[in-house]
């Protein structure tokens, strides 16, 4: 009833098309609409969308459209007389035409009354009233002098829907620039599981909304249960980072983070490695306060937060995909919230939020100058080198004379032969890598023996196999499917097939991506016993 008299239908059923941005009626259609002609009345809406800039255009078109359409039906009703087509008989009754002798009045009439038959009548009879068109109006109703006429309503001016959590001031709706609405309306799950309405549905495939729901749901096995404060408190006592989900069922980025991103294998075991992993809903309480607390500029939302202090360090809008969000949770591996090094990074992490946008701008000179982009790693060690730079400068004392009346000490006979022999284990160890270098093969050469020793990669249908990632020194990722039961060896063979420097005889480590992992050193070890199958690894260097 709401929408009848908000977009004065003329009639029900009734087919309309509607701007979602302005909430105007562009197109409307009484009655029941061939399929075909429905089709061919959409034409206009298939080349413009609601956000394109011929849209207002479109809409005043369909304006006119809309205006034309009763002088079309009257002259609709002229071609029909001419073809010997009248108006049908219950259209005659109502308009009593029985005093009219032709369509074109009958016409006329409904033209007047906007194509409302009851006000048709109304306004024929009118006009017929006193007339000599041969038939009386309606019986004349006799006056009551006892009646008197109610006085009207008084006008009230209310609040329907006052939500407690507020935006500054503004509802959620106005703060995401949606229209705000009279009604609170429900937010509704897309992509929920209605079985239970389905199984009392005659019609309804209870089995399909299932498995529907079954691939956008939430991840309930990474999820911490709880409210957010419980999932700081326990992110603290763990030693992990809190990663913050804000989602919006209304927003489809939402349900394609859930389906998409957090079922990617190698996320998954990094988000149970090295994170605790919180999820809240933009249109519930909780999800409201979040959004103002962390000033999340739209939804949904993905942030790293400092368990222990409260502070976000990293935030990024929209959907993400899984790989990408691999890449940006990198910075967060190899540190935890109480480690040493979570204030530098921190700091860090707060300069590159605030020089995003000027980096992204400076991005193309660079690219024209240099033929190429900094990795992030890259940014961040050049960051990190900056500041210890600063720090060790002003920290550094002057070098000057000891005053010691210039009298020089007398060499201890026994620390000159130490430092000789120093000096000649020096000497010898170089020696001998110079001489590993000479008999070690060339770097071509150790890639192809590792490549060449690698096992052959299974099957995705293989129920033994696993998918491992690595994160390589040069900031690429290599990945690769192994069977469970590979020992650790191959993933040596991988980093040497890939990494010239490795091949070259630099020392390096395989370590797994959550902070305090230790190096694999078990080289006979199974993959699975090592606890790295469908893992996020990384290699450093020893030195």
């Amino acid at each position: 009833m709401l929408l009848i008299n908000s977009y004065r239908l003329r009639g029900v059923p009734a087919v309309c098309i509607i701007d979602p941005i302005t909430g105007t009626k562009l197109f409307e259609r009484q009655g029941f609409v061939d399929a075909e002609q429905l089709i061919e009345d959409l034409v206009p809406f298939m080349d413009v969308g609601p956000k394109d800039p011929g849209a207002g255009r479109l809409a005043q078109v369909m304006a006119v459209k809309s205006r034309q359409q009763p002088a079309k039906q009257q002259q609709r009703g002229g071609e029909a007389a001419a073809h010997g087509k009248h108006l049908t008989e219950d259209e005659q009754i109502a308009l009593g035409n029985q005093d009219c002798t032709d369509d074109g009045q009958a016409l006329a009439t409904l033209e007047a009354s906007d194509w409302k038959l009851e006000e048709a009548v109304n306004l024929f009879f009118a006009s017929n009233a006193g007339g000599s068109g041969g038939g009386g109006g309606p019986p004349q109703m006799q006056e009551d002098e006892g009646f008197q006429e109610r006085a009207p309503m008084p006008a009230i001016v209310d609040r329907l829907v006052d939500h407690p959590m507020q935006f500054g001031g503004r509802s959620y709706a106005a703060a995401r620039g949606l229209a705000s609405s009279s009604r609170a309306q429900p937010a509704v799950d897309a992509f929920g599981n209605f079985e239970a309405a389905a199984t009392n549905r005659p019609g309804q495939n209870p089995t399909r909304s299932a498995a529907l729901s079954s691939l956008f749901q939430a991840p309930t096995g990474l999820l911490f249960h709880g409210d957010f404060e419980g999932a700081k408190a326990h992110a603290a006592q763990e030693g992990k980072w809190l990663m913050l989900n804000v989602q919006d069922k209304s927003e489809f980025a939402s349900h394609r983070l859930n389906r998409d991103t957090w079922s990617n294998g190698i996320l998954q075991e990094m988000i149970k490695g090295m994170l605790v992993f919180f999820q809240a809903q933009a249109e519930e309480e909780d999800g409201m306060l979040l959004i103002n607390s962390y000033r999340l500029r739209g939804v949904p939302a993905v942030c790293i937060i400092d368990p222990i202090t409260g502070t976000k360090l990293f935030e990024r809008q929209g959907f993400v995909d899984a790989e990408q969000l691999i890449e940006d949770l990198v910075p967060f591996m190899d540190v935890g919230p109480k480690d040493p090094g979570a204030g530098r990074l921190a700091q860090v992490m707060a300069v590159k939020s605030r020089q995003q946008p000027a980096k992204q701008q400076q991005r193309g000179g660079e690219a024209a100058a240099h033929g190429k982009h900094l990795t992030e790693d890259e940014q961040i060690a050049l960051a990190l080198a900056a500041s210890m730079e600063q720090g060790t400068s002003q920290a550094q004392p002057s070098s000057s004379p000891a005053d010691d009346g210039g009298e020089d000490e007398e060499l201890d006979e026994a620390a000159v032969y130490a430092a000789i022999e120093r000096e000649d284990q020096h000497r010898a160890l170089q020696e001998q890598q110079r001489a590993e270098e000479l008999a070690r093969p060339p770097p071509e050469k150790v890639m192809q023996d590792a490549e060449a020793r690698l096992p052959a990669e299974p099957d995705t249908t293989d129920s033994n196999a696993c998918r491992i990632a690595v994160r390589l020194p040069t900031g690429d990722r290599a990945q690769r499917r192994f069977q469970k039961t590979d020992s650790v060896q191959v993933l040596m063979d991988l980093v040497l097939s890939k990494v010239p420097e490795a091949a070259g005889g630099r020392k390096f480590d395989v370590v797994a991506s959550f902070p305090g992992a230790l190096p694999l050193t078990d080289m006979s070890a199974s993959l699975e016993s090592a606890g790295v199958a469908n893992a996020m690894l990384v290699v450093k260097w020893r030195d």
